[in-house]
């Protein structure tokens, strides 16, 4: 038997208004909130990229993106990663394609 204190339920009366977001929405803000942190597409780029994504899961994104980072020649993910360049979108779709192949 325990003699600790019983604690009463609270009871909270509070309305949120909250914005419904469509599972379509969510998950293209969420992949371009990744695509924008990691700093290697063009602005412009960045939505295109995500909506281009169809559910893939966030392991298979960052191997996209590293693959997209090579460069179509190889050797170019420093450049990309340093910001000093950035991976252009129809090479994206390159990777993206070879992704979706497998």
């Amino acid at each position: 038997m325990t003699t600790g204190k019983m604690m009463q339920p609270l009871s909270l009366h509070v309305v949120m208004r909250i914005i419904v977001l469509e599972s379509q929405d969510v998950r293209v803000y969420l992949q371009s909130s990744v695509l924008e942190q990691l700093n290697v597409f063009a602005n412009e780029d960045i939505d295109t990229a995500a909506e281009s994504l169809n559910d893939m899961p966030i392991k298979k994104l960052y191997m996209l993106i590293e693959m997209a980072a090579q460069g179509e020649h190889g050797g170019d993910s420093e450049a990309i990663y340093s910001g000093k360049e950035k991976i252009k979108i129809s090479h994206f779709y390159d990777c993206l394609q070879d992704i979706v192949r497998y």
